[in-house]
Order: C-alpha cells, then sequence, then structure tokens
C-alpha cells in the first residue's frame, strides 16, 4: 500500500501518458504480470485520473473504472491485497474516498505462484522533451507498507533503477546519461521515496 501525492502537470501537454504506480510481479513467472494501482496523465484530455490494472507482460491488459483526480496535490492511496477466495484485489482511491477496484485472478489460475517482485514505477509514452513530464513536480509515494501472507511485515531492499526501455536495462553510461535529463532524480527509500523532473531543488523524505 501507498499514499500517492499527485504531481504538476506537465508544461507542454500534447499526446503523452505518465503513469505513476507501485506494482507486484512474479520473476519466476514466463508470462510475469503486474498489479498495480496506476495514477495516470493523459495529455490529450490534459487529465490526471487513478484506476487498478492487471496488466500487460502476460498478454492481458484488464483494468477498473477510472475515478477522477482534482489535480496537483491530491493525496490518493493504492492498495494491492490477498482475498479470502485467493484473487488479488487491486484498489485506487482518491481523495474523495472514490475507488477503482479489480480483481485478478492470476494466482488462482496458475500464472503467478507468488508476488516476490516490488516496484516504484514512473512509466512514459510519447515523452519527446522535458516540458512533456511534470514541470517541476515532485512525486511522493508515502507511508508505504507491505506485508507477507503470514501478515508479517516487509522492508524491502530496492535495486536502485537503471532506466528500462524496449525491453532492457541500458548500459551504466547511457542509464547516467538518461537519469541526467531533465533533472530526474528518483531515490527509493522506505516508508517514504520521491521522485522529480525538472528542477533544481531536489529534496527526498
Amino acid at each position: 500500500t501507498a499514499n500517492y501525492t499527485v504531481p504538476e502537470s506537465p508544461v507542454d501537454v500534447s499526446d503523452q501518458w505518465l503513469y505513476y504506480w507501485i506494482g507486484l510481479q512474479d520473476l519466476n513467472s514466463a508470462a510475469n504480470p503486474v498489479i498495480q494501482p496506476v495514477l495516470s496523465f493523459e495529455g490529450s484530455a490534459n487529465l490526471w485520473y487513478f484506476e487498478s490494472w492487471n496488466c500487460c507482460p502476460a498478454g492481458h491488459k484488464t483494468a477498473g473504472p477510472q475515478v477522477s483526480i482534482s489535480g496537483p496535490g491530491e493525496n490518493v492511496y493504492g492498495a494491492m491485497e490477498k482475498t479470502d477466495t485467493g484473487l488479488f484485489k487491486i484498489t485506487s482511491t482518491n481523495s474523495k474516498g472514490e475507488s477503482s477496484v479489480l480483481l485478478s485472478n492470476d494466482t488462482v489460475s496458475g500464472i503467478v505462484t507468488e508476488w516476490n517482485w516490488a516496484e516504484i514505477v514512473l512509466e512514459t509514452y510519447s515523452v519527446e522533451s522535458c516540458s512533456m513530464y511534470s514541470a517541476g513536480g515532485q512525486m511522493d509515494m508515502l507511508n508505504m507498507k507491505m506485508v507477507d501472507t503470514d501478515g508479517q511485515p516487509i522492508t524491502p531492499v530496492w535495486t536502485y533503477p537503471e532506466p528500462y526501455i524496449g525491453s532492457s536495462y541500458l548500459p551504466p553510461q547511457e542509464s547516467a546519461e538518461f537519469q541526467a535529463c531533465c533533472n530526474g532524480v528518483f531515490k527509493p527509500s522506505w516508508p517514504d521515496s520521491t521522485m522529480e523532473q525538472n528542477t533544481d531543488a531536489v529534496s527526498f523524505v
């Protein structure tokens, strides 16, 4: 689970997509699907919204209903939890208490044996300039909590995020250049993490 703080909208609003999310995957699964409460910016509509996903490496692409976002600064809540029936429930809740709820049957169907990989992601499409990222936007993932199937707290050990583009990680030199682009900085920590673009005043919580 995590609280998300909605960042600033981009200056250049075009047809880009910005997706901020926490998620779970099974690295031992050949299909390797992902469950994720996704905060989305749709450039063509100049719109933020929140929705739950069960996606896409496995070949299926399923989303719950969209819930509205009032704008930058709003605090929203994302969660993934196992139900008594063995399904996994993905919930994306805005500040008004409206929720996008989706049930994943990947564990029941056998596609997933265990969700063993947690991640914090900024996923983008059709971003062609710095102005198409969030404008000085600080994206906070706060109050993150994780428990195992016995209900015991887990503190993840994050792998430093080399950019993952076109189904492969960038080599070290290109990775450093990519992370320096647009003053983009991301330092995962626990229970709070922060990512930013387009700002010279970078701070972490």
